[in-house]
């Protein structure tokens, strides 16, 4: 085969791209940017450009690069990772069919990585010296911002309070701190943000030395005179003056030798904030005394089962007050010999607050202020009072109280959210209930389940709320103090009185009807007679997650536990609106009923303070009677046993003592016949 047609072609030579590295710009301790521009791509298209770079001279694409395009174009590359305070070698590159080229090389040095203090350090507290130098009681600061395994740490930290002065929680500052180990030099430290703590200065102590009380004749007055008196430890250069320093007052103002002399000297000066004064105890002089004054003060408040009263001490005769309270009675003037009842209180500063409890509701008492030394009782004047027919609990809520029989009763269902020490009490719904039974909890029936109802704070009003075993235990106290949750020996008492547990029910509960008089009220067509004023209202109930029988069913707590079975079971009374019915039945673990508070009359206040002198076999109990109920005491002492809550009515063990040996309300008692190594509970019971 022939042809007379002819190819042509033509070959082009390529060569590898030419590229200009750019200037290294916005060098810091770990980056930098380069780039640059490919200016002939050799005629080969550009397949990436970038840069290259390395620690040592002439980087190539086996050190770091980056990757930032392809084409012909001028480019940015950013570098990043970089060690601080390192020189590194840059060139940009640009490869093509043919190869890479590079550009010319170019250097630079990072900056030093700037550290900061993170971490955290607590100081010491100490006594004022004058100067602002701190020390550490915890170290745990650290360096942030290191580099891979560089060896850097602090060294030389200097912490300094804020101000030298005497105060509580002073911000102390890092003031300085340096940088060591290997690898230092690539770093600068930086305080800014530097964790802080705080301490406290306290007081120095300053003494006086040299003071002598002078010897002084009868004047009635308990004022001494002081001479020489120096003042010993002020910190060289502050300004400290001692004041007050001729003065002082005697133990006594009665005859006698050798009587104790205190003062009142004081500390001014721009310094004198920074010491306390410790009074001279060694002074002593010669004179004579008289028995003790007491007013008392303001208005006389009152409840419906007590009274608080604000005294006075206005003179101590110049003798240690021994006891003091007030004393009250349904007569006149009553004192220490003839009286309903008296407290034993603690003055501050000349003025103490007497609470009277366990007093009749809408009755008139007098009462009158007394303080005691060994000179004689001074008395206030007999001033009258009258409680009220109202108990208010810890939220402020009113309640009508109600006698029946020789009991008093609030009239209405409880409905604080808060214990009588002002702890509040856990308010939980109906998805939590079954998780709060080990804490003090209450519950608001649904609204949206009751016609006629139209909100929580109405619920609450009509109804009060739903309280679970934990928090009628608390020993907290869930009613106002003087009331306490009725125990089945209460609740028995009451039913009988009115008749038994078949008929009580239609005296307790309320008269009021939902279908004749709205909520509150009974589901029933048949109104109760009401006859005991008790006014039982059906709050319902709640077991478990399940809330049911507003209207229909009511259930009050029994503050009663037994034990069997391994496990403490807890008590309620139960009344329906179908029958007379007062029963009293076991409750569940997840029970939430409604609570009705007794009023705990006529019995004494008492503390268990502690336990001491324990042997193998004896140990000592100390009490603090706080008043005496308002009747005569007739016995004090301590039960106890090894199992909880051990009482002088139980089969716990008990001890007396003479009654004439409380003083000041305080007494001691002692247990013996005890065990070895076993471990026993005690309270103290009158």
């Amino acid at each position: 085969v022939t042809s007379d047609h002819s190819i042509h072609a033509t070959f082009k030579d390529y060569t590898i791209p030419t590229v200009i590295t750019a200037e290294i710009t916005d060098v810091a301790s770990r980056t930098a940017s380069s780039g640059g521009e490919v200016t002939n791509d050799g005629g080969s298209a550009i397949t990436a450009y970038g840069v290259v770079w390395s620690l040592e001279t002439n980087p190539t694409l086996d050190d770091n690069l980056t990757v930032d395009g392809s084409g012909v174009s001028g480019y940015t590359s950013e570098i990043t990772l970089l060690h601080p305070n390192t020189t590194y070698y840059v060139r940009a590159y640009a490869t093509n069919s043919v190869g890479t080229a590079y550009g010319e090389e170019r250097s630079f040095q990072t900056e030093r990585q700037t550290l900061t203090i993170g971490g955290t350090f607590t100081a010491n507290d100490k006594t004022y010296d004058g100067n602002n130098i701190a020390t550490f009681l915890d170290n745990s600061l650290e360096l942030s911002g290191t580099v891979g395994d560089d060896v850097v740490s602090l060294s030389n930290i200097v912490i300094e309070f804020s101000d030298s002065n005497v105060g509580n929680d002073i911000q102390v500052n890092i003031t300085n701190a340096e940088l060591a180990g290997a690898d230092s030099d690539n770093y600068e430290l930086s305080l800014d943000d530097a964790p802080t703590t705080t301490a406290s200065i306290t007081t120095k102590e300053l003494t006086v030395i040299y003071a002598e009380a002078l010897d002084k004749e009868y004047d009635g007055t308990t004022e001494a005179t002081i001479e020489n008196a120096v003042l010993d430890g002020v910190v060289d250069g502050d300004n400290v003056t001692l004041g007050n320093h001729t003065i002082g007052v005697f133990a006594l103002a009665d005859a006698g030798e050798d009587i104790s002399v205190t003062t009142n000297m004081t500390i001014t000066g721009d310094n004198a904030g920074n010491y306390t004064l410790t009074q001279p105890d060694y002074l002593t002089a010669n004179i004579t005394g008289l028995a003790p004054e007491v007013v008392t003060e303001g208005e006389i408040e009152t409840t419906g089962t007590s009274a608080t009263i604000n005294s006075q001490i206005t003179s101590t005769g110049g003798l240690p007050i021994t006891s003091l309270g007030v004393v009250w009675s349904l007569n006149e003037n009553p004192d220490l010999d003839a009286n309903d009842g008296r407290t034993y209180d603690t003055e501050s500063e000349g003025s103490f607050t007497s609470v009277v409890e366990w007093l009749l509701p809408n009755t008139t008492y007098y009462v009158r202020t007394y303080a005691e030394n060994v000179q004689g009782v001074g008395y206030g004047e007999s001033l009258p009072f009258t409680t009220s027919n109202q108990i208010t609990d810890m939220d402020g809520n009113t309640y009508t109280m109600v006698t029946i029989g020789n009991q008093i009763w609030m009239g209405e269902n409880l409905r604080t959210t808060v214990f009588r020490n002002d702890d509040p009490i856990n308010h939980s719904d109906i998805e939590t209930w079954g998780d709060s039974q080990g804490v003090g909890s209450y519950i608001v029936y649904d609204h949206n389940e009751v016609d006629g109802i139209d909100s929580e704070v109405e619920m609450i009003d009509m109804y009060g709320l739903l309280y679970n075993f934990t928090a009628v235990q608390d020993l907290s106290g869930l009613c106002p103090a003087g009331w306490y949750v009725p125990d089945d020996d209460d609740w028995q008492v009451l039913t009988d009185y009115l008749g038994g547990d078949e008929i009580a029910g239609d005296a307790l509960k309320s008269s009021r009807t939902i279908d004749t008089d709205g909520h509150p009220g009974w589901n029933t067509e048949i109104a109760a007679s009401g006859s005991s004023n008790f006014e039982a209202l059906p709050g319902g109930t709640i077991e478990y997650d399940y809330m049911y029988g507003l209207g229909d069913y009511g259930a009050w707590w029994s503050s009663t536990t037994s034990y069997y079975s391994g496990r403490e079971n807890s008590f309620y009374l139960s009344l329906d609106a179908y029958t007379d019915y007062a029963f009293i039945y076991e409750a569940m673990d997840t029970s939430g009923y409604s609570v009705h508070c007794i009023y705990g009359q006529g019995q004494p206040r008492v503390l268990t303070e502690n336990a001491i002198n324990i042997s193998p076999t004896t140990a000592t109990i100390q009490g603090k009677l706080i008043d005496n109920g308002g009747s005569e005491l007739t016995q004090v002492g301590a039960a106890w046993g090894t199992d909880p809550d051990p009482s002088a009515w139980d089969e716990a063990d008990i001890t007396s003592i003479d009654l004439a040996e409380i003083e000041n309300g305080l007494f001691e008692t002692t247990i013996e016949g005890l065990d070895n190594l076993t471990s026993y509970l005690s309270l103290i019971h009158i």
